[in-house]
C-alpha cells in the first residue's frame, strides 16, 4: 500500500463570516512509490502523464460528499471520543490512550500523526495523547479551534506498538479494540505514518469501523471539519491572502515541490518539464470542465516549495498558467 494522497486544493468561501476550508479528496493507491517519485510520476513510454490524468479523473468524476446519515454516525463517534477525552480528564473513566510519539516534523505530517491517532482512539474507545508543539513552533489551540484537548491526562510509559520502526504488523493484524492484544491501556504511534488504510484492512478493526464511521471513505473530511477547524487568526490571514491576490470564487489547485534540503536533490530541467505538463494538462481540463466563457474566472497555482531556488523558479514556470 501507499500512503500517496492527491489533493485537490480546497478554497475559503467569499463571505464576511470567513468559512473555514472545504475539505480536500483522499484516495488510495494500491501501487508503491520510492522518496524520489513525486507527481507526475516518471512517464512510461507515450503516456507521459498517466499519472495527472488519473488524478485528474478522480478529480472531476468523484463525489466526496458523505451522505447525511452517515455523517450523525460518524458525528456520534466523534462525540463519543470527546466523551472519553473528558471523562479521564476529569477522572470519571478508566485512562486509557493512543500516545502519539513522533520523531519531529511538519504541520502536514503532525496531521497525519494526529489523524491516525484519532481514528484509532475512536475505534478502540480511548482518549487521545500528543504533545503537539514538541519539535514545533506552535502550539495546536493557535492552529485549530478544536473541542479536543490533546492531553488530557498525564502521559504514561509504556504500552504497545501500534505502528513504529519495526514496522505496522500490529496495524493491519491484531485485534485492538478486544481480546488480549487490546490488554494494555496504551497504545503508542511512534512513527509518522497513515495507518488508517491499514486499520480498515484489519480483520478485527475493518468491521468496527463500518459500525463506527461507515467506513474509510469520507472519514478524513468529517472528521476535519468536526476537530480541526483552522482557529479565527488562521482564518484571518487566509482571508487577507486571498483578498491580496483575488483568489475568491476562482478555481485554487496546489502543489507541493520536494526539492532539497532533506534527502531529495534538486529538480533537473526535465523534472521542471514534467511538472508543467501536469499543470497544463489538469488546467485546460478545468478551463473545460467550467464551461468557459469571457466571465469565467481561471484557476490559480498554489507553488509550495522547500528551496528559495524552487520558489523563484516555480514562479517563472507557472506563471502562464496563473490566470
Amino acid at each position: 500500500l501507499s500512503d500517496f494522497e492527491p489533493k485537490p486544493a480546497a478554497a475559503i468561501a467569499a463571505n464576511s463570516e470567513m468559512q473555514p476550508f472545504n475539505s480536500s479528496h483522499h484516495y488510495l493507491h494500491n501501487i508503491v512509490i520510492q522518496p524520489q517519485d513525486q507527481l507526475p510520476y516518471k512517464p512510461t513510454g507515450s503516456d507521459w502523464c498517466h499519472e495527472c490524468y488519473h488524478w485528474w479523473g478522480r478529480f472531476a468524476d468523484e463525489d466526496d460528499s458523505v451522505p447525511p446519515a452517515r455523517l450523525e454516525l460518524i458525528r456520534k463517534t466523534i462525540g463519543q471520543l470527546i466523551r472519553n477525552q473528558n471523562g479521564m480528564k476529569q477522572g470519571n473513566v478508566p485512562k486509557k490512550a493512543v500516545v502519539i510519539k513522533p520523531p519531529g516534523v511538519q504541520l502536514c505530517n503532525r496531521l497525519r500523526n494526529l489523524m491516525a491517532g484519532v481514528i484509532l482512539a475512536m475505534l478502540t474507545d480511548r482518549a487521545v495523547q500528543y504533545s503537539f508543539k514538541r519539535g514545533y513552533y506552535a502550539d495546536f489551540e493557535a492552529l485549530f479551534d478544536s473541542p479536543l484537548d490533546l492531553n488530557p491526562f498525564p502521559p504514561e510509559g509504556g504500552g504497545k506498538v501500534v505502528s513504529g520502526a519495526g514496522g505496522y504488523q500490529a496495524s493491519l493484524c491484531d485485534d485492538l479494540a478486544a481480546g488480549s492484544d487490546a490488554a494494555s491501556p496504551i497504545l503508542n504511534i511512534e512513527h509518522h505514518t497513515w495507518i488508517a488504510p491499514l486499520l480498515y484492512l484489519n480483520p478485527h478493526l475493518g468491521p468496527v469501523m463500518e459500525a463506527k464511521t461507515g467506513g474509510l471513505s469520507g472519514i478524513y473530511k468529517a472528521i476535519f471539519m468536526n476537530l480541526f477547524m483552522p482557529s479565527l487568526n488562521v482564518r484571518q490571514r487566509i482571508e487577507g491572502f486571498f483578498k491580496e491576490h483575488s483568489l475568491y470564487d476562482r478555481p485554487l489547485l496546489a502543489m507541493h515541490l520536494r526539492s532539497g534540503p532533506d534527502f531529495r536533490p534538486a529538480m533537473n530541467g526535465e523534472e521542471w518539464a514534467r511538472y508543467g505538463q501536469c499543470a497544463q494538462y489538469i488546467t485546460e481540463r478545468l478551463a473545460t470542465r467550467a464551461g468557459g466563457g469571457e466571465g469565467r474566472k481561471k484557476a490559480a497555482w498554489f507553488i509550495a516549495a522547500d528551496l528559495e531556488e524552487s520558489r523563484t523558479r516555480a514562479q517563472q514556470e507557472f506563471a502562464k498558467y496563473n490566470g
